[in-house]
């Protein structure tokens, strides 16, 4: 895995430092994949993380719902 460079955050995030985002940089059709997100909140609570693939949101993990997490099979 290599880190990726190409993302964006959404506009207001005031408490995100140090993110390493990792994705793999080819897989096969089928395949499981792995994505990584490691950042530093400074001691803030998380709220949300999402992933998308254009404007289309494939992946959610929100610690304060139940299931804390949502993906999307592609």
């Amino acid at each position: 895995m290599s880190p990726i460079r190409d993302f964006s955050f959404v506009s207001g995030l005031q408490s995100l430092k140090e993110v390493l985002v990792k994705i793999p940089e080819a897989v096969r059709l089928r395949d499981t994949v792995s994505l990584q997100c490691n950042y530093d909140l400074e001691g803030e609570t998380l709220y949300t993380v999402k992933w998308y693939k254009g404007s289309n949101e494939f992946y959610r993990f929100i610690p304060k719902e139940h299931p804390d997490s949502k993906k999307k099979e592609y």
